[in-house]
């Protein structure tokens, strides 16, 4: 970001820094800089992009495109990452986990999709990690390691999710270097 409250995008840091967007997996490989870097090193931003967590415009435009693919959009599954020490409410409510590789256990949850944009704690913006809809036609991933959110479905689904312009979209290959 470059001022308080302006975003930069990531065509914009691309182009800054003379590289294709389709060719960097995250903020580190696109600008050649780590995220701890001095701010004053970076004349783009002030504050580099959040890990772990999908900002409210980007979350209503993918939940806007995403619920017209499926019948249930008020059906949908989501999964919060276990660690978060704000969210320990969250976890006394319910048993429910999904048991991920490498230790990355979540909180389940159920619920409509707009659920996804919401942020699940007052002090900071922390939405849900994962999120998919009950015919498990498309799902959603933003993991706390990454700065960008996956999404997996349909041809037709990725398509209108690439079409969408007020989302800034990569389309990504299986196997290619995420972080």
């Amino acid at each position: 970001m470059h001022g308080p409250d302006i975003p930069v995008s990531w065509s914009k840091l691309a182009h800054y820094y003379d590289r294709s967007l389709h060719d960097q997996g995250n903020i580190d490989a696109l600008t050649g800089r780590e995220l701890n870097d001095p701010i004053e090193d970076n004349p783009l931003w002030d504050i580099p992009p959040e890990e772990g967590s999908l900002p409210a415009e980007e979350a209503w435009q993918l939940i806007d495109t995403l619920a017209a693919e499926t019948a249930k959009p008020l059906e949908c599954f989501f999964g919060v990452r276990e660690g978060f020490a704000y969210l320990d409410d969250l976890r006394k409510r319910t048993s429910a986990r999904i048991h991920l590789p490498m230790g990355r256990n979540h909180v389940a949850l159920r619920g409509p999709v707009y659920l996804a944009a919401r942020s699940l704690c007052t002090d900071v913006r922390q939405t849900v990690n994962l999120w998919w809809n009950a015919e498990r036609s498309w799902c959603v991933a933003t993991d706390i390691g990454h700065d960008s959110t996956f999404v997996g479905g349909s041809r037709d689904c990725i398509r209108k999710i690439l079409d969408n312009p007020a989302l800034e979209t990569v389309e990504v290959t299986p196997g290619a270097p995420l972080g």
